[in-house]
């Protein structure tokens, strides 16, 4: 599939300039182009058309123009991105139709270095624990996914302060999430819990 050209042009203008942030959103992508892992200075990559910002407790929308993106798959060469710190790859869940369905984000599993990934308004029924190799994460959105449950794995997220389950369907925790010492901030809303946590 061809890569949008508001994309392209995005990307050619953060190579210029040698940007650390790159948004995406509204690129009315199909796919992640390959040719933001020639980037490899980033430290911020947008993807997704929207995402909840957790400090200003608001979704915040692309200010791109083009269309919807809507990814269904994650392409191999994220660990060439090994400076990124924040990385949003979610659908928004809040407009209908617009939720995407990546089945695998085994390729993230080589980012090493990032701290806030936001995951929100997908299909992801389930949370790998692979998740635990990115122990230098201190922010895991996500909501509005279909998560029933989560691994315990999770535990190994030393450096977790705030994680966001908010509009899923889980019914319990592990155990193990009482290891996350570091944990500020659990949003549990909306989820299928039948008592109280």
């Amino acid at each position: 599939m061809k890569t949008n050209k508001l994309a392209l042009k995005l990307i050619e203008e953060c190579k210029q300039t040698q940007s650390k942030k790159l948004d995406l959103g509204y690129c009315d992508l199909r796919e992640i182009p390959k040719e933001i892992f020639e980037l490899t200075w980033l430290e911020e990559l947008i993807i997704g058309n929207s995402y909840w910002d957790y400090q200003q407790n608001k979704s915040v929308e692309s200010k791109n123009s083009g269309g919807i993106n809507f990814i269904s798959s994650l392409p191999e060469g994220w660990s060439k991105l090994n400076r990124l710190k924040k990385l949003f790859t979610g659908g928004a869940a809040y407009y209908s139709g617009s939720q995407w369905n990546i089945k695998s984000y085994s390729p993230l599993w080589s980012l090493s270095s990032i701290e806030h990934l936001d995951l929100g308004g997908n299909q992801l029924q389930e949370l790998p624990k692979e998740i635990a190799q990115l122990t230098s994460l201190n922010y895991l959105g996500l909501r509005y996914n279909q998560l029933q449950e989560l691994p315990k794995e999770i535990a190994q997220l030393t450096n977790l302060n705030h994680l966001d389950l908010y509009g899923n369907k889980l019914q319990e925790l592990p155990k193990e999430i009482a290891q996350l010492t570091s944990l500020n901030h659990l949003d549990l809303r909306s989820n299928k819990f039948q008592e109280c946590i």
